[in-house]
């Protein structure tokens, strides 16, 4: 087997092991729809940077490296796709808030279309781990209309987007991204 004297840390390898282990804030991108898509994981740290693990269907794992409004405009891509997709509702200032099941939103005549042919479902798992604390939250988008849901009482041990009574609005790739970069920040 050999003298484990003669083993020499690798420190590449031991640093993403760390960064994945001590880091603050995890932040995991799930695809409800297309599990070939892999998921992407964000590890921020109190010092405001970001170690991104892009994780393919084949268990492939990409590491990065970069600050949080940079992981969030990854994240932002990866949900959304196209990047010319903006979404966000024309001629509102503040975008209403709406909530009521899954099934409920689906009759609601905004949001309902939106939520019965999804393009698109991405589940975004938020964990403070120093507060032990976890957040749920879901993006679905249709190609042209993102929707933003969480559930309406984040303290609930059941969260599902199915089962869950939930806060729904319209988003654009603008308000997504700032959110994504507020669950980044580990400090």
């Amino acid at each position: 087997v050999g003298d484990p004297d003669d083993l020499l840390p690798a420190a590449l390898p031991a640093g993403i092991v760390g960064r994945r282990v001590y880091s603050r804030r995890r932040v995991t991108l799930t695809d409800l729809d297309d599990p070939v898509r892999g998921a992407v994981q964000a590890f921020a740290d109190l010092d405001g940077s970001v170690m991104q693990e892009q994780i393919s269907a084949n268990g492939i794992h990409h590491f990065t490296m970069s600050t949080a409004d940079s992981a969030a405009r990854v994240q932002a891509l990866w949900m959304l796709g196209d990047p010319e997709l903006d979404g966000a509702p024309v001629g509102e200032t503040a975008p209403e808030v709406r909530s009521g099941t899954f099934e409920e939103l689906l009759a609601d005549r905004d949001l309902g279309a939106i939520l019965a042919s999804p393009v698109r479902r991405v589940q975004v798992l938020v964990e403070d781990r120093a507060e032990g604390e976890r957040r749920m939250l879901w993006v679905v988008h249709d190609g042209s209309s993102p929707v933003a849901l969480q559930p309406a009482d984040p303290t609930s041990e059941d969260q599902s987007l199915e089962l869950s009574v939930l806060d729904a609005v319209r988003v654009g790739r603008d308000d997504l991204r700032a959110q994504l970069v507020e669950f980044l920040s580990a400090d």
